[in-house]
């Protein structure tokens, strides 16, 4: 437990929002972040926004959980937040 790292990542680094709700590695180290506004993925220190490619507007998801399987990335989400405006209240 000596080589034990802790970052933090915020929106100034390139997150969705700041509130995280699911955080998986997949198989070659890239870590997927789910948020309150989408998904996101940490890949050689630098934060990609995964959006929606069938749209024309950006779709804001909230990620309820991400599980990586062999080469498959699984997200369970909603189109929107259920919980309300609570990403801009808290």
């Amino acid at each position: 437990m000596n080589n034990l790292y802790l970052n933090n990542y915020s929106q100034n680094d390139g997150l969705s929002n700041n509130k995280v709700t699911a955080i998986e590695i997949d198989q070659t180290g890239r870590m997927f972040v789910g948020t309150l506004d989408g998904l996101n993925v940490l890949e050689n220190n630098r934060f990609t926004e995964i959006l929606n490619k069938n749209s024309s507007m950006r779709d804001y998801m909230y990620i309820y959980s991400i599980k990586c399987m062999n080469d498959s990335i699984f997200v369970c989400c909603t189109h929107k937040n259920p919980l309300g405006n609570l990403s801009e209240s808290i």
